[in-house]
């Protein structure tokens, strides 16, 4: 069972995880539908704006309550971390754009599966090594 703490700190974490899908969704569509981009160099683009608002909004936010640490050394940690999560984030986007016509046609289905398979890993990483208790 988890405690009130931890599920509060999960649920702020899917808050953040949401402002960071709408970031990452309107980037995307940005590049994809205002400069030409590919969809898979713009998701490169989206992810990388949408993971520094979730940064941001996760120092902020959900661990408000932890210690800081230098935000130019937090921030590149956070995004060394999340590169496991982007691994499997953008390798479930991939494969549900070159896959599904569907996807390929709606792009923000493959942001949002993306999104829920690397939130996992995220928050693990986010919990013990970029914003540690101690």
């Amino acid at each position: 069972m988890i405690s009130h703490a931890t599920a509060l700190r999960i649920f702020k974490f899917g808050m953040i995880g949401v402002v960071g899908f709408c970031v990452d969704s309107a980037v995307l569509l940005f590049g994809t539908e205002i400069i030409g981009l590919d969809p898979y160099t713009a998701r490169v683009i989206s992810y990388i704006a949408a993971a520094s608002a979730t940064w941001l909004g996760n120092r902020i936010f959900t661990f408000a309550d932890r210690p800081k640490g230098a935000v130019a050394k937090q921030w590149m940690l956070f995004v060394a971390f999340n590169a496991i999560g982007f691994a499997f984030n953008y390798s479930t986007y991939v494969l549900l754009v070159s896959n599904i016509p569907y996807v390929h046609d709606n792009l923000i289905w493959g942001v949002a599966g993306g999104a829920l398979v690397g939130m996992v890993v995220n928050y693990i990483a986010s919990t013990r090594f970029i914003f540690p208790a101690t």
